[in-house]
């Protein structure tokens, strides 16, 4: 279980959140809401272990996130705003390379087609556009079995029916037990995910000023 217990986010002077709280069992779907500056990348990058919170604490089975995930009790995949391929490799480069590391070899040829990226094998990936781009970032998530999946805005530049796989590809992970935060500006039509407004954490001297 992963839960997040009073966390605020600080940058000097600045209170960016303050007291987010909540808890995500195996099976649970977390879709942060906001709007820019109310701190949603940055209470992922802490869920994800790249960031302390200034106050508070995250665990994973009663495990503080980082050292969780350092000590391979928590396997995490972390897909960020920006989009993480390598723009000098083609796409079949870039998806055997996290394949490779995931053990899942195997399974290219199958997240190549349900990606509908057959077409666009030998593409090095600065040649394409920054959907089908996208496509290729999410790839990780048809080759990884982690426990937790951390995903920012990763229904940018996606059209309907890739974000219609999106959704799939989650809704599969959460029936397989798995834990998936991820930020969206967007409507999320996913029935049984839990909703949080971060703004609604927004720190009193935000509020104030």
């Amino acid at each position: 279980m992963l839960v997040c217990n009073n966390v605020n986010c600080h940058y000097g002077e600045r209170h960016v959140f303050e007291g987010v709280s909540f808890a995500a069992a195996p099976g649970t779907i977390i879709v942060l809401h906001g709007h820019n500056g109310t701190g949603k990348t940055s209470l992922l990058h802490m869920l994800a272990g790249l960031k302390k919170p200034s106050q508070g604490m995250i665990n994973w089975n009663e495990q503080e996130i980082s050292n969780a995930i350092r000590n391979n009790d928590c396997e995490m995949t972390f897909i960020g705003h920006e989009i993480m391929v390598k723009p000098e490799l083609t796409v079949l480069e870039n998806i055997y390379f996290w394949a490779d590391l995931c053990g899942e070899r195997e399974s290219v040829p199958f997240a190549l087609r349900k990606l509908g990226l057959e077409p666009y094998v030998d593409m090095k990936c600065g040649e394409l556009s920054k959907g089908w781009q996208r496509r290729v970032a999410l790839s990780r998530l048809i080759f990884c079995a982690a426990d937790l999946w951390i995903l920012d805005e990763p229904y940018n530049n996606l059209d309907h029916d890739v974000s219609k796989l999106l959704d799939t590809l989650i809704s599969e992970k959460c029936s397989a037990g798995g834990v998936i935060i991820l930020s969206s500006h967007m409507y999320v039509p996913i029935e049984h995910a839990i909703k949080i407004n971060i703004s609604d954490f927004a720190a009193k001297s935000q509020l104030v000023a």
